[in-house]
């Protein structure tokens, strides 16, 4: 199959200038076409949308118990007309919450509805990877870099999830995409300037995911530099923006007296952050090293694809003139959120999160696809080159599927959210009138009872209370208790402990497990700890004498419980409970565990 001709060589000097003419696009997309290497690849297309699809709803890791949430418990907003903007990011970031808005309703609040957007964004993506593969380069280099977005284990996770940046991440390959186009060639006049301010319109969309989305006005302002014409034909670019950017600020204006909402809701979450002030506590660590650990090595989000991303920038350094916008792209995105400040008045170095990157991860796979094509191509007849690159590429797929199976929704969070969710038959079997519960898991009820729970959510313990404090909390008859062990250990001082029972507090706080406060017939309400078996522990290990809780070995499958005393007069009472009191056998009510 032979390639564009601004893009390859023809056949009979293939072998000697590949280097050179595999990525000679760019510029001149609209040039005439060979007629075989305009075919569509349409069945090896629907290979590779085929992998995507089995990945995804294979390892499907659902919501997670943290951001996703609070994203969409503003999505439920927007959809039932209650929606008012807000001092927090949550609020003006539309383009995630509207579509979700849409589908809570048309679907319903479910699961599978509040994934659908970041799953049909994933694919958007995809599609746009083969296209911008197959300009830069040929068919091929399309479907290379697409396959390898398919297996990517950071998009399979958060795909799956409701997060920006996978919306971010589509919005901004359409505007490059679509900038790129409005300099063809090809085009019949007028039809340019169109693209230009499709360009704009999707600039407005990334941003709206996500504030970084603004940095493409500035990679579309460098790439433009190089031609005067094209630097002229930018206000079509910047005219597709303001048709949104500017009655979204006026509106801004109007609620709130802020034109820059977005901008000071950001910084006034940043000021609160642990995760921001742990970032800026070692700077040193923060800017040179720690996004430089998360892509070199291995891990749960690159697998071992980082190292060839990075090598594969380098290798086509001395191309940088033709690939200019994939190189000004990904340097720009990646050098804010490396070296970027959250804050106009002084320094507040952006916390490090992997899946910010995911932005910057599609130049990068459009670098790695190029070049791989290129060694594919200089290798010639040579079948042992050949079939080192093949093993290569294989050998990295079979990494990255199997990084994504052990790691697509086993994180905290997931868990977390899993365990809620399961709790909802009990609960609706229960029927309690009130639901005492630590923040994260009353929100994923919350979501879980399409946001209109028939209890009353309480928190447990309520703010201010640190984890293991004793405190008295009023109790009614049938009251429920829902305590994730993870979240009462998360942080906890486990200094107090000997190693041996620090160790199993570890292991504790990344075990699934829930406290069911279980109606009885003896007693108004007792309180049962129940959880999966933790090996290794020894007979009578005592983990905290304030949370009142102890090892019983003689249960089946090594499940421990404790028992606090049930409710004396409406008020809870500390009491050491004997191995009879505490055994789950005893009650009637089945206890969660796993």
């Amino acid at each position: 199959m032979q390639l564009r001709h601004d893009t390859l060589a023809t056949s009979a000097s293939r072998s000697a200038a590949v280097p050179a003419a595999v990525t000679s696009a760019g510029t001149s997309a609209g040039a005439t076409a060979d007629a075989t290497s305009s075919r569509f690849p349409l069945r090896a297309l629907l290979g590779v949308i085929a992998l995507w699809l089995v990945a995804r709803l294979y390892l499907y890791g659902g919501i997670a118990a943290s951001d996703p949430l609070e994203y969409l418990a503003w999505a439920q907003r927007i959809a039932t007309g209650e929606f008012e903007l807000a001092t927090h990011h949550y609020s003006t970031r539309f383009a995630v919450t509207a579509p979700i808005a849409l589908c809570f309703r048309l679907f319903g609040v479910s699961v599978a509805s509040a994934t659908l957007w970041p799953l049909v964004c994933s694919f958007v993506t995809l599609l746009l990877l083969f296209r911008l593969g197959k300009r830069y380069g040929d068919d091929a280099t399309g479907l290379l870099a697409a396959a390898a977005f398919a297996l990517l284990p950071l998009d399979i996770v958060e795909s799956t999830n409701v997060l920006p940046d996978p919306i971010l991440t589509t919005f901004a390959t359409l505007s490059v995409c679509c900038f790129l186009r409005g300099f063809d060639d090809d085009l019949r006049p007028g039809r340019g300037r169109l693209w230009l301010l499709a360009a704009g319109l999707c600039l407005w969309l990334a941003y709206s995911a996500k504030i970084v989305g603004a940095l493409l006005a500035l990679v579309f302002f460098l790439h433009a530099l190089t031609d005067r014409r094209r630097l002229l034909r930018l206000g079509w670019v910047a005219l597709g923006t303001l048709l949104l950017l500017l009655p979204e600020l006026f509106w801004y204006h109007r609620a709130t007296g802020n034109w820059l909402l977005p901008v000071a809701a950001i910084g006034e979450v940043h000021e609160k952050s642990v995760g921001v002030k742990a970032a800026n506590a070692d700077l040193g660590y923060r800017l040179l090293k720690e996004y430089a650990n998360e892509v070199l090595r291995p891990n749960e989000h690159f697998g071992w694809l980082g190292l060839p991303l990075v090598a594969a920038a380098l290798l086509l350094l001395p191309q940088v003139g033709r690939l200019r916008m994939l190189y000004l792209w990904m340097g720009a995105l990646f050098a804010y959120l490396n070296f970027g400040s959250s804050s106009f008045s002084r320094f507040v170095a952006i916390p490090a999160n992997t899946r910010y990157l995911q932005p910057v991860v599609i130049p990068a796979l459009l670098l790695l696809a190029l070049a791989g094509r290129q060694m594919w191509l200089a290798a010639g007849q040579r079948r042992l080159v050949r079939g080192g690159l093949a093993l290569t590429g294989l050998l990295l797929a079979a990494s990255s599927l199997a990084t994504a199976w052990l790691h697509a929704g086993r994180s905290f969070v997931h868990l977390t959210a899993r365990e809620g969710l399961a709790l909802m038959p009990l609960l609706r079997q229960v029927a309690p009138a009130r639901v005492y519960t630590d923040a994260r898991t009353a929100r994923v009820i919350d979501f879980a009872f399409g946001y209109a729970p028939p209890f009353e959510l309480r928190p447990f313990p309520p703010e201010g209370v640190a984890p293991g404090v004793p405190y008295v909390e009023q109790f009614a008859a049938g009251d429920v208790l829902l305590l994730n062990w993870r979240e009462i250990y998360k942080g906890g001082p486990l200094r107090q402990y000997s190693r041996a029972e620090s160790l199993a507090l570890r292991e504790l706080r990344a075990t699934p497990s829930v406290a069911i406060v279980e109606r009885s017939t003896s007693q108004p309400a007792c309180i049962w700890y129940a959880a999966a078996a933790l090996p290794g522990l020894r007979e009578g290990l005592r983990f905290d004498e304030r949370l009142e809780y102890f090892l019983e070995p003689e249960q089946p499958r090594g499940i421990w419980a404790g028992i606090v005393a049930p409710i004396e007069g409406g008020e809870l009472v500390s009491r050491r409970a004997s191995a009879s009191e505490a055994s789950p056998a005893s009650s009637s009510t089945p206890l969660l565990s796993r």
